[in-house]
Order: structure tokens, then sequence, then C-alpha cells
């Protein structure tokens, strides 16, 4: 898939985003990505290929948007995944186990997500790969 088409399709989501008048930080990072996506030296698709692509499973209830089956099929390619609870509360830390669900409903493995690596890895800016 080429640069363009995923820039138009992020494109697309903000268009849906907007018009379910859905938050305008959110609606701007999908304009962001997709003014920014189609400058961008290398393919999307190349760049995690060659691994140290890391996503986001947002563990918020409202804001769970990459979808399980996703992290299946982008662990082939080498991208790894951070869990994040969005949390502006000590209460709202409670929603880790909603992105751990993700997670584990796409069959990802401890190696395949940042918040679980050790300091020494962190700071090798690296993960074990998949065998």
């Amino acid at each position: 898939m080429e640069n363009a088409h995923v820039a138009d399709i992020f494109d697309e989501i903000a268009d849906l985003l907007e018009l379910d008048e859905d938050d305008a930080f959110r609606v701007r990072a999908y304009r962001s990505a997709a003014r920014t996506i189609p400058n961008l030296p290398q393919r999307l698709e190349d760049l995690a290929d060659a691994g140290g692509v890391f996503l986001e499973i947002n563990a918020q209830p409202e804001r769970m948007d990459l979808p399980d089956s996703f992290c299946q099929r982008a662990t082939r390619t080498g991208v790894r995944f951070s869990i994040a609870t969005d949390a502006h509360r000590p209460e709202d830390l409670d929603r880790m186990r909603f992105g751990v669900d993700v997670a584990r409903r796409g069959w990802l493995e401890r190696r395949d997500v940042l918040t679980t690596l050790t300091l020494a890895d962190l700071r090798k800016g690296s993960t074990p790969a998949r065998g």
C-alpha cells in the first residue's frame, strides 16, 4: 500500500470523526498524519518491515481504535506495541486491563509490547526478535 493511499485513509477517518463530533484533538491528529505521511522518504510498509516501529494500544475504552486483528497481522511485519492507559487520575490506571485484553486477543507476546521490556532492552532501542 502506497503512502498516499494510507494518507487518504487517515483523512477519511478524520472526516468521519468530525461528522461524529469527536474530540477536536483526535481529528487534528488524523489530519496531521494525513499531511505528513505522503512526504515520508520511505513507504510505511518498508519502515515497518525494517523494524523499530511501535504503535500504541490505547486502553481508554472510548479510544480503543486499534483492533486486535491488526495487532496480530502487524507483529508479522516487525511492528511492536505499547499499552497506555491515557490516565489522567490514579483510578484511571485500572484501564490497563482493557489494553492488555486487546493485546491478548491479538496474540501479542511479552516481547511484542514495549511497556514490558527491560531497561536494558529499552536502552538498546530494540526488542527481542520473533522466532
